[in-house]
């Protein structure tokens, strides 16, 4: 990825997660020197979660926040990553109780997020 994009890779679902932080003018140049098609974010979110599939079917994602974003947009951000990877690791959330993976893994996800947007 390019170089204001921080990579991180989770060994246990075998994903690449990349984290940008710029204003939403930056994120387009960004994926388009990337070479990154069909991208697009709301110019009213302060982040989002991009889902990258390759032509082998395997899935990555980005990470976009507008600025530094706060604990909470942070949080938010972790919450549809985990989700996200969850579900394209065929994972699913159960919405009668027992979803100790996803309050765990959103957990990590909350801090490797921090730890690269500092």
């Amino acid at each position: 990825m390019g170089k204001r994009v921080k990579q991180i890779y989770e060994p246990v679902f075998k994903v690449w997660v990349g984290v940008l932080v710029c204003p939403q003018a930056e994120f387009d140049r960004q994926v388009k020197k990337l070479n990154i098609s069909g991208l697009r974010v709301e110019k009213t979110v302060a982040g989002a979660v991009c889902p990258l599939t390759d032509k082998d079917g395997c899935t990555s994602f980005l990470v976009w926040f507008a600025k530094k974003p706060p604990l909470n947009d942070i949080v938010h951000e972790a919450w549809h990553l985990t989700d996200n990877i969850l579900e394209t690791r065929g994972v699913e959330y159960n919405t009668k109780g027992g979803n100790e993976a996803f309050a765990y893994y959103t957990e990590f996800w909350v801090e490797k997020l921090r730890e690269v947007t500092k």
